[in-house]
């Protein structure tokens, strides 16, 4: 059976794509799905799982026969022998594609082929725009700037998990990009650059006992922010659907990278 003629994906698709692959597959298990499907040029090079997959599955949707090449590993996805004794995580798989790509005309038939959709794509998106009022509050926080560039759009667009995630990434580049460093990432690089005497970025002149305390709290809650909000929003499909808890997020994300500001870089 020939695939249906189809279009390149949306974005919007891959993303979702890329979630269930490296939801179900470690880093090493992403590698060994791109060589199974055909693809042994993708390597998984120790970042983020799903930023990766989806980084890869955009290579291939370029191409110029790209939506041939998504197919093509949408079907290794629902290969029954990706899933030998574990039938359950095959059908959460199978019904994860056909949500997305019913948005597309396609879906996975009972044979596990890619196929026309026997349905349209329901009329409600799966975001609901946030409203004029939470946009208002949004806007009178006066957010850091950097903050507000990776964030807006997607918090007016309803994609508030998203707008959290891109906010706490920015910290963490933010850190690396003051202390110049590349080897090290999320927890460690925080436990790192706010540790030791003088610490690498000192937020104050850590003269008296309270600055040391403000220091190694902030140290904390600088480690805390990417181990409990920026990893998870990275590693699994969260759905966040309160626009008033996300300003919450965005807010903490905010005072961080204002801190980072105002830090001092030190020499050890």
């Amino acid at each position: 059976m020939e695939r249906p003629k189809i279009s390149p994906f949306p974005d919007e698709i891959l993303e979702h794509i890329a979630q269930l692959i490296s939801d179900t597959r470690s880093g090493s298990g992403i590698t060994r799905f791109f060589r199974a499907a055909g693809y042994p040029e993708f390597v998984h090079d120790g970042s983020t799982k799903k930023w990766f997959v989806l980084t890869c599955l955009k290579a291939l949707n370029g191409r110029s026969d790209g939506p041939y090449h998504v197919a093509k590993v949408v079907e290794k996805l629902v290969d029954p022998m990706q899933y030998i004794g574990a039938p359950e995580v095959h059908k959460k798989i199978l019904e994860g594609l056909n949500q997305a790509l019913i948005f597309h005309g396609i879906q996975i038939n009972k044979n596990n082929r890619i196929v026309l959709s026997e349905r349209p794509a329901p009329s409600t998106p799966e975001y609901i725009p946030t409203d004029n009022k939470e946009i208002e509050l949004f806007r009178s926080l006066r957010l850091h700037p950097k903050i507000l560039e990776v964030s807006e759009k997607l918090y007016i667009d309803g994609h508030y998990a998203q707008a959290i995630f891109e906010a706490f990434k920015a910290v963490n580049n933010a850190v690396k990009e003051k202390l110049g460093m590349r080897d090290r990432d999320g927890q460690s690089l925080m436990a790192h650059a706010f540790s030791g005497y003088p610490p690498p970025l000192a937020l104050n002149s850590l003269q008296t006992q309270s600055e040391k305390d403000e220091q190694e709290g902030f140290k904390f809650l600088f480690m805390g922010a990417i181990a409990g909000i920026r990893n998870p929003k990275a590693h699994d499909y969260v759905k966040q659907t309160d626009p008033y808890r996300t300003i919450h997020y965005l807010a903490f994300a905010s005072l961080l990278m204002t801190r980072i500001d105002e830090s001092l870089k030190t020499e050890k």
